[in-house]
């Protein structure tokens, strides 16, 4: 019986170290909102979850959704994310004719590090979404695993 519990007990908080979580864009449509600001992603769509503590979760799933881009101040229509530092997730993904355009407002290299998940596409667009790029000083670098 003790063997039991110890076994199931240790899959269960398996299952808690390496699950994910999914996370929304939240942060508005204007470039002002930084990609690694945690407050701009939130753990459901309409901003009533919990935000991202930390720009590095690698088993993250990052989700821009078209239908609100705003949390609880919806909002719909194109967005530009200033990618001012990097991120790390496990899976991202644009649905809803999500409209996205990354900005590199200064110098140096923002990446943008997908790690990769066990289930599932890694990098999804839906039909009808865009992603853009756009540094007139910087770089912006997409590394997919």
């Amino acid at each position: 019986m003790k063997r039991v519990l110890f076994t199931l007990s240790f899959l269960v908080m398996t299952g808690i170290v390496f699950g994910q979580t999914t996370y929304y864009w939240v942060g508005g449509t204007t470039p002002s909102t930084s990609i690694t600001t945690g407050s701009n992603w939130n753990t459901a769509l309409d901003g009533s979850g919990s935000n991202r503590p930390s720009s590095s979760g690698a088993n993250d799933v990052l989700i821009f959704d078209g239908s609100n881009v705003g949390g609880s101040a919806p909002a719909t229509g194109p967005v530009t994310v200033l990618a001012n530092g990097s991120i790390t997730c496990g899976q991202m993904k644009f649905t809803n004719n999500a409209n996205i355009t990354f900005i590199r407002a200064s110098s140096g290299t923002s990446t943008i590090t997908i790690s990769g998940e066990d289930t599932g596409d890694d990098f999804v667009m839906d039909p009808g979404t865009s992603l853009n790029f756009t540094s007139t000083v910087g770089s912006i670098r997409m590394a997919m695993a």
